[in-house]
This record gives C-alpha cells, sequence and structure tokens, in this order.
C-alpha cells in the first residue's frame, strides 16, 4: 500500500556520511516525499527539531565523533523535542543485541538494517504512519492527561480487532493501571493471555496482582517470566521497583546487576546499581559503576557530575578499608576524573570544594599526603568558614580528617555540624550514620537488618561470608559498637580456622584497637563487658 499523501510529509535523514543522506534522499524522493533535510551529525538534527516539527526522521546508529543515534533519540524525549508525532527509525549496519537491549529505555519507532533498498523502505514507513494515525488521537488524550476519554477511545480500538488490535490492548492496559481500575485491568490481561502468553500482558497482570495485595504471587510471577524471558527488562526492572519498595537493599542491588548485564549501556541503570552499592558498602561495584556511568554520559543528556562525586568517594572507601585493588590504579582513575571534572566547568563552588576534598582523600589513603594537602591549600580558609553550608561538603571534609589522623578535629567538625543539621530531617539521617546508635527510623531498621543477616551467616559457621557482610556494614555505619563487635568475633572466628594466617591475624588485632577506642567512649555496659569477652578470646587465639 503507497504512503498517503506523501508530499505533505516533512523528513529528516541524518547520517555522517553524504552518500548515505543522497541515497536515502533519491529513494524518499520516489516515493513522492519532496520535504526533506539532512544532518551529517547529532548537533545539527537538534537545531532542526528545534525549528521544525518532522513526521519521520531516519537516523543513522554510528554518527562519527561525538552523540551516537541512540543518544540523540535520549535528548529529544529528554527535552521533548519530539512527541508521538514524529517517529524515529534508528538505521544501522548490525542491531545486535546489546545495541537493542541499550535503546530500551528510549525506543526507536522501528529499526531498518543497512543496506536498504526502496521496497523495504516503503513498506515500514507506510505501516509506521497508519499505526500513528490511528492512535493519533489516542496518544494526544494521554498526553494531555484525559485517562477517562483515551480508555474509551482505546476499547473502541480493541473491539475493532484490526492490525492494531495489540498495540491498542498494551496501551489500554497501561492506563487503566494508571487510574487503577485494577479489575477492569485484570480482565483485559486474562483476555489476552487466553490467545498468547505475550510478555507485556504476563507483565500487567504482575503489576495487578501486586496492587492488590498479592505481593509474593506477583514476584513469582515476574521471576517466572525472567526465567521464560532473560532479555524482557520490563520485567527485571518491575522486580527492583517492588525492591526498593520493600527497602530490601541487597536482593535490589542484584536484581540491578543482572539488568546491568544485559544492558550495559545504559547509563541510568549504572547510576541506579552505583547509588544502590554504595548503601550497602559494596565499595568497589558502587565505584566501577559510577565510572560505567562517567563514560556513558560523556555524550548523553542524562550526564551528571554526582556520578564523578561518587566515584571519588568510593574509590576512597576502596583504599580505607584495604580492597584488593591496585593503589595506583585508583589513585591515577580518581586523578583522571578530578581532572575532567576541573575542566568540565560543570561543577558550582562547593562541587569543587566537595571534589577537592574527597580526592584529597584518595591521596592521603595512597600515601601521598604532601599532595593531598596541596590538593585542597587554596580551599582551605573556605572550609573553615563552610560548616553547616552544604552536608556532602562538610561529609567530605570529616572523612577527609579522619583520613589525616586528625580525630579530635573530625569529632569537632562533626558536633558543629550536627547541630547546624539538627531540623533538617534528610542530612541529619546522613549524619546518623556516623553516630554510635543511629536514631533515624531507617538507620535503625537498616541496621536491625544487616545485624540479623550477618549473624545468621556467622552461626551457620559461614564465616567468609559474614566478614565480607560486616565489611560492608562497618562502612556503612563505621561507630556502631555493635556492628564492629560482630566483626570483631568473625575475625576471632576466622583466626581460630586458620591460626598461621598472618593477615587475618593482624586484621583481628586491628579491629580489636578499632573496637576498644569506640567503647572507651561507650558508657553501655553490655557493649563493655561484651568487648572484655572478645578481648579475651583474642589473646586466645592469638
Amino acid at each position: 500500500m503507497p504512503l498517503k499523501d506523501p508530499g505533505k510529509l516533512h523528513v529528516l535523514v541524518v547520517d555522517d556520511f553524504s552518500s548515505f543522506r543522497t541515497t536515502m534522499t533519491s529513494m524518499l524522493n520516489k516515493l513522492g516525499v519532496k520535504n526533506i533535510e539532512e544532518a551529517a551529525k547529532a548537533s545539527e538534527a537538534l537545531k532542526w527539531c528545534k525549528d521544525r516539527k518532522f513526521d519521520l526522521i531516519l537516523c543513522d546508529y554510528n554518527l562519527g565523533p561525538g552523540k551516537n543515534g541512540q543518544q540523540l533519540l535520549e535528548e529529544l524525549r529528554f527535552r521533548k523535542m519530539i512527541n508521538h508525532h514524529t517517529l524515529f527509525v534508528m538505521v544501522t549496519a548490525e542491531a545486535s543485541k546489546e545495541m537493542v537491549l541499550s535503546a530500551y529505555d528510549c525506543e526507536p519507532d522501528d529499526y531498518l538494517m543497512k543496506p536498504l533498498n526502496l521496497q523495504v523502505l516503503e513498506q515500514r514507513f507506510t505501516r509506521l504512519v497508519q499505526t500513528r494515525d490511528a492512535l493519533n488521537k489516542v496518544y494526544q488524550l494521554l498526553d494531555a492527561d484525559e485517562l477517562t476519554r483515551a480508555t474509551d477511545e482505546l476499547k473502541q480500538l480493541v473491539e475493532q480487532r484490526g492490525r492494531h488490535t495489540s498495540i491498542a490492548q498494551k496501551l489500554l492496559g497501561e492506563t487503566l493501571l494508571r487510574q487503577k481500575r485494577y479489575q477492569e485491568a485484570e480482565s483485559l490481561y486474562q483476555k489476552v493471555l487466553e490467545g498468547h502468553r505475550l510478555d507485556w500482558a504476563v507483565l500487567g497482570l504482575a503489576r495487578v496482582h501486586y496492587a492488590l495485595g498479592d505481593k509474593t504471587g506477583a514476584k513469582r510471577e515476574l521471576q517466572d517470566l525472567i526465567d521464560e524471558s532473560r532479555l524482557y527488562l520490563p520485567a527485571h526492572d518491575e522486580i527492583a521497583n517492588i525492591l526498593e519498595q520493600e527497602h530490601d537493599l541487597e536482593a535490589l542491588q542484584s536484581s540491578i546487576e543482572k539488568a546491568v548485564e544485559l544492558c550495559p549501556r545504559s547509563i541510568l541503570r549504572q547510576r541506579k546499581l552505583s547509588e544502590v552499592a554504595e548503601s550497602n558498602g559494596d565499595v568497589v561495584r558502587a565505584m566501577r559503576a559510577a565510572g560505567d556511568a562517567m563514560k556513558l554520559g560523556e555524550f548523553s543528556c542524562h550526564q551528571d557530575v554526582a556520578d564523578a562525586l561518587r566515584f571519588l568517594n568510593a574509590a576512597a572507601n576502596t583504599l580505607e578499608h584495604n580492597v584488593e585493588l591496585e593503589k595506583t590504579e585508583v589513585l591515577d582513575d580518581s586523578k583522571r576524573c578530578l581532572d575532567k571534572l576541573l575542566g568540565s566547568q560543570r561543577l558550582g563552588p562547593e562541587q569543587e570544594l566537595q571534589a577537592r576534598l574527597l580526592m584529597a582523600r584518595v591521596q592521603v589513603l595512597a600515601g601521598r599526603k604532601e599532595d593531598a594537602q596541596k590538593t585542597i591549600r587554596e580551599q582551605a580558609a573556605v572550609l573553615r568558614e563552610s560548616a553547616g553550608k552544604n552536608i556532602e561538603v562538610d561529609l567530605a571534609y570529616f572523612a577527609y580528617l579522619n583520613s589525616m589522623g586528625q580525630a579530635a578535629e573530625a569529632n569537632a567538625h562533626l558536633k558543629t555540624i550536627a547541630e547546624h543539621y539538627k531540623d533538617d530531617p534528610t542530612s541529619s539521617e546522613k549524619l546518623d550514620k556516623l553516630l554510635p546508635e543511629p536514631r533515624s527510623e531507617a538507620n535503625r531498621r537498616r541496621v536491625a537488618q544487616l545485624n540479623k543477616t550477618g549473624i545468621e551467616l556467622y552461626k551457620e559457621g559461614q564465616y567468609d561470608d559474614a566478614l565480607h557482610f560486616f565489611n560492608r556494614a562497618t562502612l556503612l555505619y563505621p561507630r556502631h559498637v555493635g556492628m564492629q563487635l560482630n566483626r570483631l568475633q568473625t575475625l576471632i572466628a576466622k583466626v581460630k580456622e586458620a591460626p598461621a594466617d598472618e593477615t587475618l591475624r593482624s586484621q583481628m588485632w586491628e579491629q580489636l584497637q578499632k573496637v576498644e577506642a569506640l567503647v572507651a567512649g561507650d558508657p553501655n555496659p553490655a557493649q563493655q563487658e561484651r568487648f572484655r569477652q572478645l578481648r579475651d578470646k583474642s589473646r586466645q587465639v592469638a
């Protein structure tokens, strides 16, 4: 079927090779399309879309230096420069699994493989335009948030049982869920699944069941869906959303890791993985995911300096906690990260101060104290006056002072900023982790969960796993006496198992000294008695 009114259509062809643009323009002319513009790179395409509305954008995936086709599409939609009226078709020589999966968060309307011929172009273009026009009114209503009217339109399309039935059913289910019309949505999904087991319908039904209170059943349905269709990323994302709502951060990290393995080019998933890993005390994973997010963000509209700041913080934590990474490599990567940040001109004064403090801490922990002092020398006067103005800067300064061995100054700074932020719940919760016993409900719940898991591993004799767990837990809550005592107890058990292991013995003595200093300032007699018992056991196994 030929295109309807091709002379009225406006098309943008984006490719870094002029020969391909010429070929595409010629083919479109033969289809009757006359209004055609060309762009050799993403920046040119953005300028065209700022000033003009297109029916179709034909874009190559590889556009040379700068943004690729996927990043162009992300920015066009992120900045709302195109809507459902504009069809975006990715043209590529190789539609690899990784490339297609990386586009899930911002999917093109179709893919076309090179080399193209006129017949394929006409068939795809015609089908896409017909679908767009059939759903045009629905999309307008959805964009206007007129969900009831959109639902009525979609029901009519479903009842027609035409070529657009499946996409209408999918949109109808999503629209019913947005309105919390769960019974209707459940009926729709069940009816679809009677004919074919479609991934989106299984996902929709699981969402309905979770909303209706069957949380266990919903999670089981989602896991079954993942087992059957491992590459179906929406199922991974839905489980991650549920785990985040349930505050199950360990399981959440595992879930995101599986999705990132499938889709390593997703900057938003890498960023989320870094954030969750940081919350779990998994400093290596946090550093690597933040580093990946930084690289992916170079030409992305989702670029954020927070990725670099998180990378520097995680790098310092890996060095402080003796993670088995090459110090020189961590130091060099951190230096490159800071240089890029400072050269980007995207940092505000407080962010620059935070970045320099984080880098200085990395340098101290890598044995470069003089370099650290040079890094923040110009900021010294600002630091003395900055307490209480920015919680992230204050936390970075506290960590830096501790790394320098200036415990008294660090504690005085902590006391000062605690007073400044006492009426700020968000900042107080961050400071909460540095106290001997958390005050906020969220942190108390988190400590209880961490202790419970670690103690269960210890009781089961899984000392390696228990130690790994308490290593991460004490990184999150470094002054929590109970957590530190649990780590000491686990190290004693490890030394008892391997008395000839000098590294373990050294870690046990270091932990003993750390806990002794913490207990000295803790008036809790039960904690002091437990410390004395563990100290005696340490001496016995030594």
